[in-house]
């Protein structure tokens, strides 16, 4: 597992704990982690944990990113691995 996909997974599901502002701060850097995980399909396992609760300009950089994907995701080449499921997955 890549450093970031472990650091934005732990952030993702220590957000959800916190409030105020070190909430916010949590979640802003679980998003720079999140956006910077390799693979498409991982990155967006992470996102999905972090979603609910991002607002203003956090959750405008997942929209952004949500709508550039990769030509990877529509020829098909991740479609195996993102069956996998999304942040409690282990594997």
């Amino acid at each position: 597992m890549e450093d970031e996909e472990y650091r934005a997974r732990v952030l993702a599901v220590l957000a959800p704990q916190l409030t105020g502002e070190k909430q916010v701060e949590v979640l802003a850097h679980g998003l720079e982690a999140a956006l910077k995980i390799r693979y498409e399909w991982k990155r967006a396992g992470v996102l999905e944990a972090l979603v609910p609760y991002l607002k203003g300009e956090m959750l405008q950089r997942v929209l952004e990113a949500a709508f550039s994907g990769t030509s990877s995701t529509l020829n098909g080449r991740d479609a195996p691995t993102r069956a996998r499921g999304g942040i409690h997955d282990r594997r």
